[in-house]
């Protein structure tokens, strides 16, 4: 066998070497591979009667090994990052969604305000209205002064009215006594006088 067809058949296996590890790599963990490493390094020293390309052979699958071991390390610390990272945007998101409920909440704790003081204005704002109306419907104060007067004087007009015609009532209730009175005593006169022509008869 020539040196490149030597070279060809090592580059061949050693390619092929590193197919199975990937291939067994993707079933396996890092522990795994470390262990499967450890053990095939413990084989190679301990590894009596080989020829040197054998020897050759066995450490350029460690090497293999190796390199493998430190690609997978470095896959699973990129795999570890962007996990990393995917939860931390998670949480970004989540912090974000549950500000965002905060706020939404605290603009419906608002509306709710905005709406009891909007009520509470409307309601104002309709008794207001109302009042208005009743007053308006009131004659003016002007008006209601002169009326008030015109009002006062009939009542003092009506007032003296009747105090003259009490007046009057007690002059003829004095002149109705005076005259009960006259005719008592005309009464009692005229009988008397009768009395006394009677027995001026009867003698």
């Amino acid at each position: 066998m020539s040196d490149s067809e030597a070279g060809a058949s090592h580059i061949s296996d050693e390619e092929v070497f590193k197919r199975k590890l990937m291939m067994d790599g993707d079933r396996i963990d890092d522990d795994q591979r470390i262990d499967t490493l450890f053990s095939s390094f413990i084989q190679w020293c301990d590894a009596q009667g080989q020829r040197g390309e054998e020897v050759a052979d066995g450490y350029e699958r460690l090497l293999v090994q190796l390199d493998y071991l430190k690609f997978s390390s470095q896959k699973s610390a990129e795999r570890q990052r962007a996990s990393t990272r995917e939860i931390e945007e998670m949480d970004k998101i989540l912090t974000d969604m549950e500000n965002e409920v905060v706020e939404v909440k605290k603009n419906i704790t608002e509306r709710h305000l905005e709406l009891e003081e909007a009520k509470k204005a409307r309601l104002n704002k309709m008794k207001y209205d109302a009042l208005g109306r009743i007053i308006s419907s009131l004659p003016d104060r002007k008006n209601s002064m002169k009326q008030l007067e015109r009002i006062e004087g009939d009542i003092k007009t009506l007032k003296l009215k009747k105090e003259a015609l009490q007046k009057d009532a007690d002059e003829r209730e004095k002149h109705l006594r005076l005259l009960l009175t006259a005719t008592h005593e005309l009464k009692y006169k005229f009988r008397k006088e009768l009395e006394d022509w009677e027995d001026t008869l009867s003698d």
